[in-house]
């Protein structure tokens, strides 16, 4: 089982591993921190990308490590390819559409946290179940909630950042 700690370890240094200078805190309000103000909010493009990557080889092991190959393990590298190109496409758009390629990778991870985490507890009661198959999804959930958890943090710090900087221009225009 994965303790808290070990969590946080691994997600900050996936975040650390694309972005010199920054740093993913949980325990206080500074989600992300990053030296240049033109790299700010460029980081999530990065951790779209590494999600992405981590479920697809989560689907390839699932379907090549199985049993009988199935067309249905592959179900983690079709949401970790939504999920990779979107980031793909938000890092080589900035601006309103990095946002939009943001949220629909949000959601993505969403659908993909509720049908593995659902199909997960479904086959949690079987006797004769396939171990394996539920470990590719507990490791397909577990992923994509991460992902999820990372983008909502992102997105109330844009948010933040986004209050703050129409508070500042307010009272400099006062």
């Amino acid at each position: 089982m994965v303790t808290k700690p070990a969590l946080y370890a691994i997600v900050s240094g996936l975040v650390t591993l694309w972005e010199n200078g920054s740093s993913y805190r949980l325990e206080s309000e500074t989600v992300f921190q990053v030296d240049s103000d033109s790299e700010k909010g460029r980081i999530m493009h990065k951790t779209a990308i590494v999600f992405g990557l981590l479920l697809i080889g989560n689907g390839v092991y699932g379907y090549t490590g199985g049993e009988v190959a199935s067309v249905t393990a592959l179900i983690p590298a079709f949401v970790g390819a939504v999920i990779l190109l979107c980031g793909i496409g938000a890092g080589l758009k900035p601006g309103r559409t990095n946002m939009v390629l943001m949220h629909i990778a949000a959601l993505v991870g969403l659908l993909g946290t509720l049908a593995a985490g659902g199909r997960l507890i479904s086959t949690l009661s079987k006797e004769d179940a396939n171990r394996f198959s539920q470990l590719n999804l507990g490791i397909m959930a577990g992923l994509c909630a991460g992902f999820l958890f990372l983008c909502f943090q992102s997105f109330r710090a844009a948010g933040r950042a986004r209050r703050a900087a129409a508070a500042d221009a307010e009272a400099d225009g006062s």
